[in-house]
């Protein structure tokens, strides 16, 4: 019935005084305002649809008449719905795919008989009326990971939620007298702008359709070979890189605790200073004695263990423990 396109120049990020008047409405619902909190002004776009149509009603005369007689049958169970399908494109990336979409259906058996009594009116001619159909689509869409573009049930549903948009639908024909048809979808808001939320009385219709669209924050380009892996795969990273830390944290350390661990090292220390002192005094031969004891306590593991035991004191004296 009715097909229509965004184009760069309608789409766009959402300006920081109209997301501030998104989180001010929305501040008494805690998980409303909380969705909101995990975005950027940046991160939100409005995207502004057209609401003339781009092509003719393409409808052969049969099968308008056919659906004409069902828009005004109130007994048959015949599925009579109206589906709007909305479609998103974005450059490819290995972590995001590139287009999504997701179709919201309303049936029309469910609603007033009125509104499908007017589009049978409209179709065969016998009025020009607007017709009006509510709760059609959400305003609110979330842009993931995945390829399904998703309602924010947060922002449409609650008390402060604004709840499923509202259209009217106008049918065209060519004033020329052709067989040419096309339909105008306007949208019918709260307020001289979405922004602006008055009094659920005052309805302002618009030649246009918006969505606002939360798009979803992408890991750079450095990390995108982590991130191309989901949140389970970052997580495998992650524990990996601290295992492998860890294990070289500890490797060899059997080799060296014999020597950083001794409960006594006065010996050693003594040992050591006398070094220093016959090196000074170049007395050589008493310094290769000294360094072949110091090399043999280090090559002598039963050595080393009997001259750093622990030191007890009592009294004055130093006795080393068995």
């Amino acid at each position: 019935m009715f097909t229509t396109t965004a184009l760069k120049s309608n789409i766009r990020s959402l300006n920081d005084a109209e997301f501030n008047s998104l989180k001010k409405h929305y501040n008494q619902d805690p998980r409303a305002f909380s969705f909101l909190s995990g975005y950027d002004p940046e991160d939100v776009t409005l995207t502004s649809f057209d609401g003339r149509a781009l092509s003719i009603w393409g409808i052969s005369p049969a099968s308008q008449a056919e659906l004409i007689n069902d828009l005004y049958n109130d007994t048959t169970t015949t599925k009579l719905s109206l589906t709007f399908e909305v479609k998103f494109q974005r450059e490819p990336d290995k972590a995001l795919p590139a287009d999504l979409n997701n179709f919201f259906e309303v049936d029309l058996r469910k609603l007033d008989p009125s509104v499908r009594h007017a589009f049978a009116a409209v179709i065969n001619g016998t009025s020009s009326e607007t017709v009006k159909v509510n709760q059609v689509f959400p305003r609110f869409l979330r842009l993931g990971t995945t390829t399904k573009a998703t309602k924010v049930d947060q922002l449409i549903g609650g008390s402060t939620g604004i709840h499923l948009s509202n259209i009217s639908m106008t049918l065209n024909t060519d004033a020329a007298g052709g067989l040419s048809e096309w339909w105008d979808v306007n949208e019918r808001i709260l307020g001289a702008t979405i922004f602006t939320y008055a009094d659920p009385d005052v309805v302002n219709t618009v030649n246009k359709i918006s969505i606002i669209t939360f798009n979803d924050k992408k890991a750079p380009e450095s990390l995108s070979f982590l991130s191309g892996y989901g949140i389970i795969g970052l997580y495998i990273s992650f524990i990996l890189l601290i295992g492998r830390l860890l294990r070289l944290s500890t490797t060899n350390q059997y080799l060296t605790i014999m020597f950083r661990e001794l409960p006594d090292v006065d010996y050693i220390m003594r040992l050591v200073l006398d070094l220093y002192l016959v090196r000074e005094m170049k007395e050589f031969r008493l310094e290769e004695d000294l360094y072949a004891t110091l090399i043999f306590l280090y090559r002598s593991p039963e050595t080393t263990i009997k001259v750093t035991r622990q030191t007890v004191r009592i009294g004055n004296l130093k006795k080393k423990n068995d």
